[in-house]
C-alpha cells in the first residue's frame, strides 16, 4: 500500500462514490460523540493526551477551522478509520483534538458491496 501522504486527499467524502456515500454517512452518525468534545470539562480530560499531526510536506494554510484528516483502509464490506491526525489546528484546544481523534480512530463502517482493498484520505472540519 502506498505511503498516506502519496494518497491524494478528497475534500469531501461525497468524492469517493458510494464508499463515499457510506462513509459520510458513518461520520453523521458519530456527530453526537464528537460534540461531547466540545465541553469544557471534557477537552480537560483529554488535554494531556499526544495528538498525532500530518506530516505534509504542502500542508493547508490554517484560517481558523480545525481540520482533521481521515486516514481510512477500505476493504470489502467495510471502511475503517485508522486515524485523524491535525492538518489545522484553527482555535482548537489540544483536549477537543484529542477528544476527537479519540472517538474518530478505529470507527468501522460497513459498505455494500465489495470495493477492493485501497487507503483514502479525507479532509474532515471538526464543527460543533
Amino acid at each position: 500500500m502506498p505511503r498516506e501522504e502519496a494518497v491524494a486527499p478528497v475534500a469531501r467524502p461525497a468524492a469517493l462514490g458510494a464508499v463515499g456515500a457510506a462513509l459520510g454517512r458513518g461520520l453523521n452518525e458519530l456527530k453526537d460523540q464528537l460534540d461531547v468534545c466540545f465541553d469544557e470539562d471534557v477537552q480537560a480530560r483529554h488535554g494531556r493526551e499526544s495528538l498525532t499531526r500530518t506530516r505534509e510536506d504542502a500542508p493547508l494554510e490554517d484560517h481558523g477551522t480545525t481540520i482533521l484528516m481521515l486516514q481510512v483502509e477500505v476493504s470489502p464490506g467495510e471502511a475503517r478509520i485508522v486515524d485523524a491526525p491535525v492538518e489545522t489546528r484553527g482555535g482548537a484546544s489540544d483536549g477537543l483534538i484529542a477528544c476527537a481523534q479519540r472517538v474518530l480512530r478505529g470507527q468501522v463502517i460497513p459498505l455494500q458491496g465489495s470495493p477492493s482493498a485501497e487507503r483514502q484520505r479525507i479532509l474532515f472540519p471538526l464543527l460543533q
